[in-house]
């Protein structure tokens, strides 16, 4: 342990939430005392339809938890010391009714919510009031109000390219989400450890469809000062379903490599030059309040127990993996499908 986390570096750009820790946080966190992030899966439906999702499979065959089994959860990660929760789903987070109760709760535990979202609400006023009773803009500036950190889905900025890759005639609601974004303080300018420190990550995945976007995707997120993950799709879900959309395995490792070059981070939940938080120092509930490895594998590592009603999260804590036996992977999930190429600096 004492020689990785020697070996730990800052990048140049943090995400908030993630890298806003120290080196010895790092270390007190991932030794199994404390919780460092809970990661939730929140709404299971999606207006999306991407030819990439991991996630798709099981959407829309289950009720998701009670908001105060939520709340319960996070009450009690919150006891543990967790920094982070992480907020992600089968579908579109925020989608979910009761969003705003959850971040609120996370918010006032003076933890820090990351979500993925794919922005189309902050833009879809009449769907933003049908689920939260306000319009997009408000909605934006009461999650910009509890600190929150956003991780984008986007693969072109591109309308017919945006379109087509989301399934959706949705470009319109995702551009009109961005302007904003603009002015809110999302993209104000902040450090931490003389580091830029972003409210904002832009997740590309990036396939034959959009590899001539990957330029201009970098430019657009650091011009709205975030960071860019920029990765090849993990060939599961409708990945897989699409296979012929993306690249055969051996030029999808040449591709990875490039993108190590250009991206911000090499996988969506890095931490430092290190490994995927949800990997190491995380536990990971399910929307039906079963554990999860990871936010995009559902198999349970916890053989014990498979569902958040079984235990409390403090039992769990001393079975999470330490940074220190991690495969090597920064990514195990992609270490799946192109192999042990994905070792960390």
């Amino acid at each position: 342990m004492k020689d990785l986390i020697k070996n730990a570096k800052y990048p140049n750009k943090l995400l908030k939430g993630i890298d806003d820790i120290t080196l010895k946080e790092v270390k007190e966190f991932s030794n199994g005392e404390k919780l460092y992030a809970l990661c939730l899966r929140l709404e299971n439906i999606c207006n999306y339809n991407c030819i990439y999702c991991g996630t798709y499979e099981n959407r829309c065959k289950d009720n998701i938890m009670p908001i105060k089994e939520y709340l319960r959860i996070i009450n009690e990660a919150a006891n543990l010391g967790a920094k982070t929760v992480v907020l992600g789903g089968n579908g579109e987070p925020t989608m979910t009714v009761g969003l705003l109760e959850i971040l609120e709760l996370i918010n006032n535990k003076k933890m820090t919510a990351v979500m993925f979202t794919n922005m189309s609400i902050f833009g879809n006023d009449d769907l933003c009031i049908q689920i939260h009773g306000i319009d997009g803009k408000a909605l934006l500036q009461k999650i910009d109000n509890l600190n929150v950190s956003l991780i984008i889905s986007c693969e072109s900025i591109r309308e017919e390219k945006y379109n087509q890759i989301v399934g959706s005639k949705s470009y319109q609601y995702f551009i009109k989400g961005i302007e904003r974004l603009k002015k809110t303080n999302f993209v104000k300018y902040q450090e931490y450890q003389n580091k830029q420190l972003c409210r904002l990550a832009l997740s590309s995945v990036i396939m034959p469809i959009n590899y001539e976007d990957r330029y201009e995707l970098l430019g657009f997120i650091h011009s709205l000062n975030g960071l860019l993950i920029a990765k090849v799709p993990s060939l599961h879900g409708a990945a897989k379903e699409n296979i012929d959309m993306m690249y055969d395995v051996e030029t999808a490792k040449k591709i990875k490599e490039e993108l190590k070059h250009l991206s911000d981070k090499q996988a969506t939940l890095q931490i430092f030059n290190l490994a995927c938080i949800a990997w190491t120092m995380c536990i990971c509930v399910n929307y039906n309040g079963n554990f999860m490895t990871c936010m995009t594998q559902e198999n349970n590592p916890h053989k014990d127990y498979s569902n958040i009603s079984d235990v409390n999260l403090s039992e769990l804590l001393k079975k999470k993996r330490e940074l220190l036996n991690i495969t090597g992977a920064i990514c195990p999930v992609k270490e799946k499908w192109y192999g042990k190429n994905d070792k960390k600096n």
